[in-house]
């Protein structure tokens, strides 16, 4: 089956769905606030503003970007190159009849 818009579909669908959780995210974050959570933070820090609680927000949000750069998408990118080597991806079949080619070179040249 050679059908692309199906895929492509499906990718845009995923990567749209990172704004729409990040909105989501950030909309259940202030009215966990204002409903539970700003009665229970006054009590012990009474100056504690709501534009506090997002900015608190946004560098866990930051750190958790910076951890993921560093650590996880590397990772997964070595995952990735891992399995497309190893499961009959169509450059490693290439690569393979490009050495055998120039190993051929190599042996006429002696």
């Amino acid at each position: 089956m050679k059908t692309s818009w199906l895929g492509g579909f499906k990718t845009i669908i995923i990567h749209t769905t990172m704004y729409v959780n990040f909105l989501n995210l950030a909309l259940i974050a202030i009215t966990a606030y204002n409903t539970s959570l700003r009665s229970e933070i006054l009590s012990f820090m009474p100056w504690f503003k709501v534009w506090h609680f997002l900015l608190f927000g946004l560098v866990v949000l930051g750190l958790a970007m910076f951890l993921e750069y560093k650590l996880i998408y590397p990772s997964y990118i070595r995952f990735q190159n891992q399995q497309e080597y190893e499961h009959q991806n169509r450059l490693k079949g290439d690569l393979d009849r490009i050495e055998a080619k120039l190993d051929e070179i190599l042996k006429r040249e002696r």
